[in-house]
């Protein structure tokens, strides 16, 4: 333990280790993705997952 530093408080331990926007604009970009995707899937009657579940059927089982 070093005595040149001040111990930390608890609170100021936890803000070092706090969530932060890496990414600034990156949640509103997904959101506005997802939404375009899911317009489309309306448009063809399918759900945004059902390509998904066609490609997984589509490879044999071992």
């Amino acid at each position: 333990m070093s005595n040149l530093r001040p111990k930390m408080t608890p609170l100021e331990r936890a803000k070092q280790f706090m969530p932060f926007a890496a990414l600034k604009g990156y949640e509103e970009a997904l959101r506005k993705k997802e939404e375009e995707i899911e317009k489309q899937a309306l448009k063809r009657d399918v759900t945004p997952y059902d390509d998904i579940n066609a490609e997984s059927s589509d490879t044999p089982s071992d």
